[in-house]
């Protein structure tokens, strides 16, 4: 029996603004990032999004949600954790990922000797022990689609930086990549012919997670990009994060003990409740919302609708609220079986309340999305009037802003023009006095 530890309330700690629906998560788990977030200043949202990224990889192509016949959907999610160096990423990440990581540890280094333990019994060879590995880090294409044609439920991908990721794209002439990462969102099969070998999956899973700079994920905005859908199948996760004094707080180590322990049995039912035919294919198992939950899954997809269609939205978000139709039955399914993993049995069938949870979910990533659009366009404006003024001084270039009159963002101007916020407030007060 896994002790659950006591709940926190957010009325009862003061936690650091957070925009994350932490409701989705059973109580001990809400409990956990509370504890976490006011005792270590770990950041709610980076540490949400990280777990849901953990649970659809623990999840891959066992479970599958049908939307309605002919519409299936499998729990894949890409996150993007992003933030500027030094506001502690990595480690609120971490905080989330922690025993994920340490169960894909022990699967790897169990394989040699459960792999030499076969060898020496000179067992039969469909009895062969297969890698289990179910994350990596770097490495590339040609060795992740080894490694998921031998555990075909996934493989999931961390990286600490995506820029990465990104570049790895275009390694290849005519950045021949793209397609396959494209491809495996939506779960298509894929086959790869290059000089190395050829290659095929036939349900790729590959969740992926990573942080990345605001900076950088302006530069991934590129016409391309932005065309082909590739930037609207990730999710933005962007907090507004403010750098603490120390915590003297001590985290309660039965939320630490509880929150691993959870991730284990999570692990280890999905992973029990496997089903493969005789050729060691994985037999999914499906689940469906209840008349509730359709009835509610129907308003929500015409609100989104509504939103595609209306002249007041613009078409960068236009573009990546289609993916939302997609993605929501996944947040749904994940939802589903994290509240519902321990039970004796899965209910089968989805409820309006999870799908609510869904719809939450959706609607804090639509707003990322939305302020992630806001900052890029104010760095395009403040872009352009540094290339128009490129000849003149930083202070000149700052009094051109000031006579806008418009509303100046001074960490993103500091930025682009290398000051500190000190110096533009120092200007400004000059400027005030002209």
């Amino acid at each position: 029996m896994i002790k659950i530890p006591k709940l926190v309330s957010l009325k009862e700690k003061e936690v650091s603004s957070t925009e994350f629906p932490i409701s989705i998560f059973p109580k001990p788990i809400q409990s956990y990032l509370l504890e976490a977030n006011s005792t270590l200043d770990s950041n709610i949202d980076y540490m949400g999004c990280s777990l849901l990224w953990g649970a659809s990889a623990v999840v891959g192509n066992s479970c599958n949600i049908e939307v309605k016949k002919g519409w299936i959907e499998y729990a894949n999610i890409w996150v993007a954790c992003v933030g500027s160096a030094g506001v502690g990423k990595t480690p609120s990440i971490s905080m989330a990922t922690r025993p994920f990581e340490r169960i894909n540890s022990e699967l790897i280094t169990s394989y040699p000797r459960k792999h030499k333990a076969w060898q020496d019994s000179n067992d039969d060879a469909e009895n062969e022990p297969k890698p289990e590995q179910f994350i990596v880090n770097d490495i590339t294409i040609e060795a992740l689609v080894s490694l998921h044609s031998k555990n075909q439920n996934c493989v999931a991908m961390f990286r600490e930086e995506l820029d990465g990721w990104v570049k790895n794209m275009s390694r290849y002439s005519n950045g021949s990549d793209l397609p396959f990462w494209l491809s495996t969102w939506s779960g298509k099969a894929v086959s790869m012919n290059r000089k190395s070998g050829d290659s095929y999956l036939a349900r790729p899973f590959i969740p992926i997670l990573g942080g990345v700079q605001p900076a950088i994920l302006e530069s991934f905005s590129t016409e391309e990009n932005k065309s082909n859908g590739f930037l609207d199948r990730i999710l933005l996760c962007c907090p507004e994060i403010k750098i603490e004094m120390y915590n003297s707080n001590e985290m309660n180590h039965d939320a630490i003990v509880y929150y691993d322990d959870w991730v284990r049995s999570f692990q280890r039912n999905i992973s029990i409740d496997i089903r493969k035919t005789e050729d060691e294919e994985i037999i999914p198992n499906t689940f469906k919302f209840d008349v509730q939950a359709k009835k509610e899954w129907e308003k929500v997809y015409n609100e989104i609708s509504i939103m595609q269609n209306s002249d007041e939205e613009n078409e960068y978000m236009k573009s990546m609220l289609p993916k939302q139709k997609s993605y929501i039955p996944r947040f749904a399914l994940l939802i589903h079986l994290m509240n519902n993993f321990e039970k004796m049995t899965i209910p089968e069938l989805i409820t309006k309340e999870t799908v609510l949870k869904a719809f939450e979910l959706s609607k804090y990533f639509i707003k990322q999305a939305q302020k992630v659009k806001v900052s890029e366009k104010e760095t395009k404006s403040i872009q352009a009037i540094i290339t128009k003024n490129k000849d003149s001084a930083p202070r000149d270039i700052f009094f051109s802003m000031l006579q806008k009159g418009e509303k100046i963002n001074y960490t993103k101007v500091a930025e682009l023009l290398n000051v500190t916020r000190a110096t533009l407030y120092n200007w400004n007060q000059q400027y005030s006095k002209l």
